[in-house]
C-alpha cells in the first residue's frame, strides 16, 4: 500500500501534498524519502490532552469528526508512544511545531504563516496595473508581506 502511494506521488505534478498522520514509523519515513519525495516541512500540532477533550466536547457528538473520550484517550496514548519518531523529525530540522493549545484562529494563522512563500513577484503591463496593485495591497495589508522594489538594469 505504501509503495503504491509513493508511486502515485511520484507521478503527480502537484507541488504540495498534505499527508495526515504519516509517517508514524521510521521505516515508512525512510521508504518514503528513498523512493518518493523528500519532506520539505513536517508540521507537529502540539495540543495537550485536556484541550483535545474540551474541543471534542464543544464540537458535539453530531459532528462527523467527533471522537469519543475513550477513543481520543487511546489515540493520544498511541501518539505519545511515538516520541522517538518525533525527536527524529526535530533533529532533521524540517519540522515546524505549532502550539495547537492556542485558539483555533491563531493555530490556522500559524500554519498559514509557515506555508506561505517568502517572496512573491508580480509583473504587469499597463492594462493589468490595477490588478497588480490590488494584489500587492492584499499581500501587504492582509498577509503582512513587506513590499520590496527591485530595479533590474
Amino acid at each position: 500500500m505504501i509503495s503504491s502511494f509513493i508511486q502515485k506521488l511520484r507521478d503527480d505534478d502537484e507541488n504540495r501534498v498534505i499527508i495526515e498522520d504519516f509517517p508514524l514509523k521510521q521505516e515508512y519515513y525512510n521508504l518514503f524519502v528513498r523512493n518518493g519525495k523528500a519532506f520539505r516541512r513536517l508540521f507537529y500540532l502540539n495540543c495537550e490532552d485536556n484541550n483535545c477533550t474540551i474541543r471534542m466536547k464543544e464540537m458535539g457528538k453530531d459532528n462527523r469528526n467527533y471522537v469519543g473520550c475513550a477513543q481520543l484517550k487511546n489515540e493520544n496514548a498511541q501518539f505519545d508512544s511515538k516520541r522517538e519518531l518525533l525527536e527524529m523529525y526535530r533533529k532533521k530540522g524540517n519540522m515546524i511545531e505549532i502550539n495547537a493549545n492556542n485558539p483555533l484562529e491563531l493555530v490556522f494563522q500559524d500554519i498559514l504563516n509557515a506555508i506561505k512563500p517568502e517572496i512573491y513577484m508580480f509583473s504587469s503591463d499597463n492594462e493589468s496595473t490595477n490588478l497588480k496593485n490590488d494584489l500587492v495591497n492584499y499581500f501587504e495589508n492582509n498577509l503582512n508581506f513587506e513590499v520590496v522594489n527591485v530595479i533590474i538594469c
